[in-house]
C-alpha cells in the first residue's frame, strides 16, 4: 500500500491532468495494480505510443468510412476516364476516313467526307454482298413462315373434318342403339348375346387412345417432342448502301472526282509519283511527293480550315476565297456562266488540338464505384 500511494502520489505531481485518489485505489487492490500498470506505461514514451495511439489500420487505403478524392484517382478499373487529345490523334484534312492515310485517287460524298477511290470501292462492294446474304436469309425465313402458316391453315380444317365425321358417327351410333333397344323384346334367344355389347365400347376406345396421344405428345423424351429454341425473327434488310461515316444513303454515281493541288511536285497517285521500292525523300526537293493540298485560289496549304470541292472540276478552295471570288463569278468554270452553291461540296475539315476548333477530350464511360 505503501508503494501504491507514492507512485500516485508521484503521478500525480508529475501529470497535472491525472488526479488518482490514493484513498479509493487503496480500498480495491485489483483497482490499485492496474492503475499502477497503466501509469507505469504512460509514464514510459515508447509504451505510450504503443499503447494509446490509433491502430495501423486507420491509414490503409479504403479503410474509411468514405472514399476519399485520392482513393478514387488511385482507381483504375472503375469510373469514366476522360482523355485530352493531341493533334497527332486527329485525322488530317487530305487523309482517306477508311484508312486514315493520304488520299489516293480521292473523291468526296455529298456530306463532304472524303476517301480513297480504291476504298470506298471495296466498301460498298462488301456491304453489297452482305445485303445480298441477309436478303436471302430473309427471304428463307419468310418462306419458312408462309410454309408454317399454311401447314397451320391445312390442320385446322383437317380438325374442324374430323370433328364433323365424329358427330356424324355418334348420331347414326344412338339411332342404332335406340332401335336395337326398340326391338330386343322380339328379338330371338340367339342374338341375345349381340344386344348385351355397349354400343358406347368405341366411344371408350377413342377416349383411351386419346389419352394416350395426350400423354406421348407430352412426353419430351421423344426426339419430336423435344424442346428447340425458336430462331429470332430475320428483319428485312435495307435496299441502299450507306456511307461508312456518316451512315447516309450513298450510291456510287454520287460520288465527285477531287483533282487537288499539291505543295511540291506532282500529285499523290499520280503516274508521276516515286516507283515501288523508291522513298519518295530519295528524289530531289522540288520532285517529292507531298500530301498537303492548296487552295486553287489562293495557292495556300489546306491543314484545318473550311475548304469546299467545285463538282464541276474537283477543284479544292478554301471557303474564304470561295466567297470572294468564286461564287457568282463567270469564266471559273467554262462553259457555265456562274456558280452557286448548289456547285460546291463542304469538305470535312481536319482536326487541331485546339478547344476551340473541334471536340480534343473523349471520355470512356466506365460502371462508377459509390462509397
Amino acid at each position: 500500500e505503501n508503494v501504491v500511494r507514492a507512485v500516485a502520489d508521484q503521478s500525480q505531481s508529475a501529470q497535472g491532468s491525472l488526479s488518482v485518489r490514493c484513498s479509493s485505489v487503496v480500498k480495491n487492490p485489483v483497482c490499485s495494480l492496474s492503475v499502477c500498470l497503466l501509469l507505469c506505461i504512460y509514464r514510459r514514451p515508447s509504451y505510450r505510443e504503443r499503447f494509446f495511439t490509433m491502430s495501423r489500420h486507420s491509414k490503409n487505403n479504403t479503410a474509411h468510412s468514405i472514399f476519399t478524392y485520392h482513393e478514387k484517382k488511385m482507381m483504375k478499373d472503375a469510373g469514366t476516364i476522360k482523355e485530352r487529345l493531341g493533334t497527332e490523334s486527329f485525322r488530317r484534312f487530305e487523309s482517306c476516313w477508311l484508312c486514315l492515310q493520304p488520299a489516293v485517287k480521292p473523291v468526296c460524298t455529298p456530306s463532304g467526307y472524303v476517301y480513297c477511290h480504291e476504298c470506298i470501292i471495296l466498301n460498298l462492294g462488301q456491304q453489297k454482298k452482305d445485303l445480298q446474304r441477309e436478303r436471302a436469309l430473309w427471304e428463307r425465313s419468310t418462306n419458312r413462315e408462309q410454309e408454317s402458316k399454311v401447314r397451320a391453315e391445312w390442320e385446322a380444317k383437317q380438325m374442324e373434318l374430323e370433328q364433323f365425321l365424329q358427330a356424324e358417327e355418334d348420331i347414326s351410333a344412338s339411332t342404332a342403339y335406340k332401335t336395337n333397344k326398340k326391338a330386343a323384346p322380339t328379338a330371338a334367344p340367339t342374338q341375345a348375346s349381340n344386344l348385351n355389347v355397349d354400343p358406347r365400347a368405341p366411344h371408350k376406345q377413342l377416349f383411351v387412345e386419346e389419352r394416350k396421344e395426350e400423354a406421348r405428345s407430352k412426353n419430351f423424351w421423344i426426339v419430336e417432342n423435344t424442346p428447340s429454341a425458336e430462331g429470332k425473327p430475320v428483319k428485312e434488310p435495307r435496299k441502299h448502301l450507306l456511307c461508312p461515316i456518316s451512315k447516309k444513303p450513298l450510291k456510287l454515281k454520287e460520288l465527285t472526282r477531287i483533282n487537288p493541288e499539291y505543295e511540291h511536285g506532282p500529285a499523290a497517285g499520280t503516274s508521276d509519283a516515286p516507283e515501288e521500292g523508291q522513298a519518295a525523300d530519295d528524289r530531289p526537293k522540288g520532285e517529292r511527293k507531298s500530301t498537303h493540298w492548296l487552295c486553287a485560289v489562293s495557292k495556300k496549304a489546306i491543314s484545318h480550315q473550311k475548304a469546299a470541292v467545285i463538282k464541276q472540276t474537283g477543284q479544292v478552295v478554301l471557303m474564304e476565297y470561295l466567297d470572294k471570288y468564286v461564287l457568282g463569278r463567270k469564266g471559273f468554270v467554262p462553259d457555265k456562266e456562274e456558280i452557286t452553291s448548289k456547285d460546291i461540296i463542304p469538305l470535312i475539315p481536319g482536326g487541331t488540338g485546339f478547344a476551340a476548333h473541334n471536340k480534343v477530350e473523349v471520355a470512356k464511360w466506365r460502371p462508377v464505384m459509390e462509397a
